[in-house]
C-alpha cells in the first residue's frame, strides 16, 4: 500500500516551470520478497534569465533500485532517469556555454560525478572566400566516478581537460557534394590508474561524399540519395588502460571505416500539403585493417518508415548479420489511429546474441578495442524477443481505458518468460478532476492504485 502527491507550478507571465512527484509505499520489490518501506521524490526546475540565460535541474531521491519503475503515470513523465544534476547554460549569436554539476545522492547507483563541469561550443565559423568551415569544443571539469555498494569496484577521479577542433569544406560538383573533414581530438587527466597525470591525442580525418537524384511527376516526387561517409581515428598516444574512461568521449581507439548506403524518399502533394509517406535507409559499414573486425562488411543495415494513411504507421529496423549468417536484430512497430475513440500500437522487437547492448548505436569504439568472443561472453550480449501492445478507447468525451502488455521469452542472460500489464480507467467529473484506477501485473506482484488529480 502507498501513496503520492504531485504537483506543478507553472505561471502563465514568466518562464518558469516546477514539477515535483513524492511517493511512499509500503510494499515488495523484485529482488526483495519482504514489504518494508520505499519512497521516491523527484522533481524538475526550470527558469529563464532574459533571453540568453536559462537554469535546468533535476533531482530524484529513491529508496532502492527498483523504486524508479514502481510509480509510472503517463501523463507525468518526468524524465530524470535518477539524475540529480543543475545546467547554467547562456547562449549568444556566437557560443554556448554550460555549467554543469552532477551529484550522487543514492548509493545504489554508479554515477559519473561532474563536480562540476564547464562546456563551451562556437557556433561554426567560415573563413572568408575559402569556405572552410571551423567548429571548436571546448570542455572542462572535475570528475569522480563513484559505484554503487553492489559494485566490488574501487572510486576513481580526475580533472579533465578537453579540447576538439574540427575542419571541414563542402565542394559542389553539380548534383554531387564532396566534404572533406578534418580534426584533433585532446585530452589532459590530472590523474590516470598509474597515479600520474596522461595526456591523449588522436587526429580525426573523414570524407562526405552524397548527392540526390529526383523524379517528379505532378503529384508525386521520389528522391534517391546515395551516400558514402568515410571516417578514420589516429592511434592514440595512450594506450587503453592506462588511462580512466569516465564518459564515451573517453574510449578512443584507432578506427577506420566507410558507410556506404542510399536512402529513398517519397513525397506526396496533398490538400493538406506535402508530406511523406515512404523514407527507406539500407546502409552497411566497411571496416578496413581491424583485428578485432575480420570481416570487412559484418552486417546490413535497413530502416523503413510507411504511412500508408495519415492514421497508420509502419516502422522497421533491422540488420542482418553476414557473418553468421542471421538477423541481427529487427524492431517491427505499427501504430493505427482508427478514430477519436479507438487507438490501437503494436511492437515486435528481437535481438540476436551479436547485437551488442550500446549506449551509442553507432559508436563502434567497443568493437575495435574488445574482440568479438569476449563481448559475446559478457551481459552486452543478451538475446531477446519480445512484444509489445498498446490500445486507447475512449467511451465517452470524459471517460476512457488504457492497456498496454509487454511479454519476452529467449533471453539468453535471464532465461526466461515474463508477461506484464497494465489497465488504467480514467475519467473527468465537474470538469476539472481527473479520476483514474490503475491494475498492473508485474513480474514480482500485483497492484492497483487510485488517483485524484485537479487539471486547471
Amino acid at each position: 500500500m502507498g501513496g503520492g502527491i504531485e504537483t506543478f507550478y507553472e505561471p502563465e507571465n514568466r518562464p518558469t516551470r516546477f514539477f515535483t512527484r513524492n511517493y511512499y509505499a509500503h510494499d515488495i520489490a523484485i529482488d526483495t520478497p519482504q514489504r518494508r518501506d520505499r519512497y521516491r521524490f523527484q522533481g524538475t526546475f526550470y527558469e529563464c534569465i532574459g533571453d540568453s540565460l536559462s537554469i535546468n535541474g533535476v533531482y530524484d531521491f529513491v529508496s532502492d533500485g527498483q523504486m524508479a519503475a514502481d510509480y509510472q503515470t503517463k501523463d507525468f513523465e518526468l524524465y530524470t532517469a535518477e539524475k540529480t544534476e543543475v545546467e547554467l547554460r547562456h547562449k549568444t549569436p556566437h557560443w554556448i556555454a554550460n555549467l554543469f554539476t552532477r551529484v550522487r545522492v543514492n548509493n545504489f547507483q554508479d554515477v559519473n560525478q561532474e563536480l562540476p563541469s564547464f562546456q563551451m561550443n562556437w557556433h561554426p565559423i567560415a573563413f572568408p572566400q575559402t569556405g572552410i568551415l571551423f567548429e571548436n569544443a571546448f570542455q572542462a571539469g572535475f570528475y569522480h566516478y563513484v559505484f554503487s555498494q553492489k559494485v566490488k569496484e574501487q572510486d576513481f577521479h580526475a580533472g579533465r581537460v578537453s579540447a576538439s577542433p574540427r575542419l571541414s569544406r563542402p565542394f559542389y560538383w553539380g548534383p554531387l557534394i564532396a566534404t572533406p573533414e578534418a580534426g584533433f581530438i585532446g585530452i589532459g587527466y590530472t590523474n590516470s590508474p598509474g597515479g600520474k597525470s596522461a595526456g591523449q591525442a588522436l587526429g580525426e580525418i573523414g570524407f562526405k561524399l552524397e548527392t540526390a537524384l529526383t523524379h517528379a511527376e505532378e503529384r508525386w516526387k521520389h528522391v534517391l540519395e546515395p551516400y558514402a561517409h568515410y571516417k578514420y581515428f589516429t592511434e592514440p598516444t595512450v594506450p587503453y588502460g592506462n588511462y580512466y574512461i569516465f564518459t564515451i568521449q573517453d574510449g578512443y581507439h584507432q578506427l577506420n571505416y566507410l558507410r556506404l548506403g542510399c536512402r529513398n524518399a517519397l513525397f506526396l502533394k496533398t490538400p493538406l500539403g506535402i508530406i511523406n509517406p515512404l523514407w527507406v535507409d539500407l546502409w552497411t559499414y566497411a571496416f578496413f585493417a581491424m583485428q578485432t573486425i575480420p570481416d570487412i562488411c559484418p552486417k546490413g543495415y535497413l530502416n523503413i518508415d510507411w504511412q500508408p494513411h495519415s492514421r497508420l504507421f509502419l516502422g522497421l529496423e533491422s540488420a542482418w548479420n553476414f557473418q553468421h549468417q542471421l538477423i541481427d536484430y529487427y524492431n517491427a512497430r505499427g501504430n493505427w489511429t482508427v478514430n477519436e475513440y479507438l487507438a490501437i500500437g503494436v511492437e515486435y522487437r528481437h535481438r540476436s546474441a551479436y547485437d551488442w547492448r550500446k549506449a551509442d548505436f553507432y559508436n563502434f569504439m567497443l568493437e575495435a578495442t574488445q574482440p568479438e568472443g569476449l563481448l559475446y561472453a559478457s551481459t552486452l550480449s543478451d538475446r531477446r524477443d519480445a512484444f509489445l501492445f498498446r490500445t486507447f478507447f475512449r467511451f465517452t468525451p470524459d471517460q476512457e481505458v488504457k492497456f498496454s502488455l509487454r511479454t519476452g521469452w529467449n533471453r539468453k542472460q535471464l532465461n526466461s518468460y515474463y508477461l506484464e500489464y497494465e489497465v488504467e480507467y480514467g475519467m473527468v467529473f465537474f470538469q476539472h478532476w481527473r479520476f483514474a484506477f490503475i491494475c498492473e501485473k508485474r513480474e514480482s506482484d500485483f497492484r492497483s492504485s487510485i488517483s485524484f488529480k485537479l487539471k486547471p
